[in-house]
């Protein structure tokens, strides 16, 4: 079960809720894929920015979207965000995997239990020179240089509610 509730999707920072770059999502099973979700919807994955401006909404705008399953946020380089995903970092009775408590740990920012509840999602102020994603890594980082949405839960792990600057 995914965590989409509007009350929590109340805790994601203004920073983030407000500007023009959501999306909302409807599941699709993949066979081939069950546990990636959501699918980048095609004004995003194959449209121009001018077509991505027209599509994309402030989160509060949409909450009341019927049928959708959760949302996602177009990460634009421009804003200065750094988005850290943690794959498979949670077992399935909510025990953090080591690892992966280090990393919140150490960057202590806006922390977020993933859709799927087996990882988390990371927010900090900084720039990079380019995203870090490799197959197969529980850990992807994203500063907005490949065309990416990031679905967002606001499911705030224990209090990490402000995005911090972690530009070092």
């Amino acid at each position: 079960m995914t965590k989409n509730n509007a009350e929590f999707l109340h805790n994601i920072p203004a920073e983030l809720r407000t500007p023009p770059l959501w999306l909302h999502y409807y599941l699709k099973p993949d066979p081939k894929h069950p546990d990636k979700k959501p699918a980048k919807a095609p004004c995003v994955k194959w449209g121009t920015p001018e077509l991505r401006k027209e599509n994309l909404k402030p989160l509060d705008k949409i909450l009341d979207r019927p049928g959708a399953s959760g949302f996602q946020r177009w990460i634009d380089p421009a804003e200065g965000f750094i988005f850290i995903d943690l794959d498979r970092a949670r077992t399935a009775d909510g025990e953090i995997e080591p690892w992966a408590l280090t990393i919140i740990d150490k960057f202590d920012t806006y922390t977020e239990v993933s859709a799927s509840e087996s990882g988390f999602h990371l927010v900090c102020k900084g720039k990079l020179p380019e995203d870090f994603v490799i197959a197969g890594n529980n850990v992807e980082i994203y500063s907005g240089h490949i065309n990416k949405l990031m679905a967002l839960t606001g499911d705030v792990y224990e209090l990490h509610l402000t995005i911090e600057n972690r530009q070092e």
